[in-house]
């Protein structure tokens, strides 16, 4: 038996709410949504505040060790899942924060057995944090507005910087702010690629077909440079997206996240 204390009772708690929030997502019942929303934000205050109790109140324990983070991950994995089997988040969305939280875990499990304590650094705890208000923000909003999408673009950013080395953020505003502007130059971006897309497939002639089909690429290409510039104007040396790759695969990732809330939004319309 675990030691009763305030500290592992809100562990549990948060455990707990693991299953209300999947079943208030997943059957059709009035308010679902919000029932999920509410036990779910609920639940995620009082990650952290377990935490501060315990080394408040001198009350750690190996329980609290073991499922505290335990508890983080079921909840967020529990919504992440529910949210993809409704069709409300694409599913590789949801595989990469799932795989940086699997990754995360067995990190610090390795290093814990080796005596060693790796403490979550403010950047990580934005992440955390950003993170939950995405989820949050999925399961709250039926449609979404247009600040899940920037939030979303935030998310992906903050993943990208943490996988891809090169790319170099030197606050957490910076990181918004970036995310903003990529934003606004992708919209440009899309609209531009969408009415050459329309010139080609309205073009009759072969030589409009092929004049339509260059200016596409040279949209698609140039759009690498546009982003490289635009951070560069802005930010200066502040900000640093690494080379033309770097910027390739960031742009393909925040076109992919931008399609699948598009998706979400437009099933969250048929179904209302």
């Amino acid at each position: 038996m675990f030691p009763l204390n305030l500290p592992n009772a809100l562990t549990m708690l948060r455990i707990l709410a693991v299953p209300v929030v999947v079943v208030a997502l997943l059957v059709a019942t009035p308010g679902g949504d919000v029932i999920a929303a509410v036990v779910f934000a609920l639940a995620s205050l009082t990650d952290g505040l377990d935490g501060y109790i315990a080394r408040k109140r001198s009350s750690i324990t190996t329980f609290g060790k073991l499922m505290d983070p335990l508890a983080d991950k079921l909840l967020i994995v529990g919504a992440l899942v529910s949210l993809v089997s409704l069709g409300r988040l694409a599913a590789w969305v949801a595989m990469v924060i799932i795989a940086r939280e699997v990754a995360v875990t067995i990190l610090r499990t390795i290093a814990a057995e080796r005596g060693l304590v790796i403490a979550a650094s403010w950047l990580g705890k934005a992440k955390t944090v950003l993170q939950t208000a995405a989820v949050f923000a999925l399961i709250a909003y039926d449609p979404a507005p247009v600040w899940v999408d920037v939030l979303v673009y935030v998310v992906v950013l903050n993943l990208f910087v943490e996988y891809f080395p090169q790319v170099l953020t030197e606050t957490f505003t910076l990181s918004l702010l970036t995310a903003v502007l990529l934003k606004g130059v992708l919209e440009v971006v899309v609209a531009a690629k969408n009415r050459v897309k329309a010139r080609l497939r309205a073009a009759s002639t072969l030589s409009g077909k092929v004049i339509a089909a260059v200016l596409l690429w040279v949209v698609l290409f140039g759009s690498k440079f546009l982003v490289l510039e635009a951070v560069d104007f802005v930010f200066g040396d502040s900000v640093s997206l690494g080379g033309f790759f770097s910027v390739t695969v960031l742009i393909l990732t925040l076109l992919l996240s931008q399609a699948a809330v598009q998706r979400l939004l437009r099933s969250n319309h048929v179904r209302g």
